[in-house]
């Protein structure tokens, strides 16, 4: 059996399954002044804004503004996203923090004596240097089991 080793900076996984509690009534909460994006490495904060539907000018609501976190989730980048209502000299400030996934260093295989780990790598979807996607790294064992 072929065994995928997967060398990562760090792992952490949050489950998101408090995207689907009822959030009650609809609440408005600030009128956006300015947004801005935290915690980005290899992301770009532009990615995110183009993701949201919340823009400048409008006034948040606690629908629009989970609508939005899940829209930043499913882009896959990120193992937590957050929001925050900032007041900077009168503004209010939507504040989006993010934590990337973590980057694979590198990837190793084990156990096998018949193919090439070159050969294994073209196989695997799973690359050096791209963002961890644990669903990713699974097909990728289906795959050579």
């Amino acid at each position: 059996m072929i065994k995928i080793l997967v060398v990562a900076f760090t792992f952490g996984f949050i489950n998101s399954s408090f995207a689907e509690q009822s959030l009650g009534k609809h609440s408005e909460i600030f009128k956006v002044d300015e947004i801005k994006i935290d915690g980005t490495k290899k992301v770009e904060p532009e990615a995110i804004l183009e993701k949201l539907s919340i823009k400048k000018g409008m006034i948040v609501d606690n629908y629009a503004l989970r609508a939005d976190i899940k829209k930043i989730y499913s882009m896959k980048y990120f193992e937590l996203v957050e929001a925050h209502h900032v007041k900077e000299k009168n503004k209010n400030i939507l504040k989006i923090v993010v934590k990337e996934k973590p980057i694979i260093s590198k990837v190793l295989f084990s156990g096998n004596d018949e193919i090439g780990d070159e050969d294994l790598k073209e196989q695997v979807k799973t690359r050096e240097y791209n963002i961890l996607d644990v669903n990713t790294i699974k097909g990728d064992i289906h795959l050579l089991q």
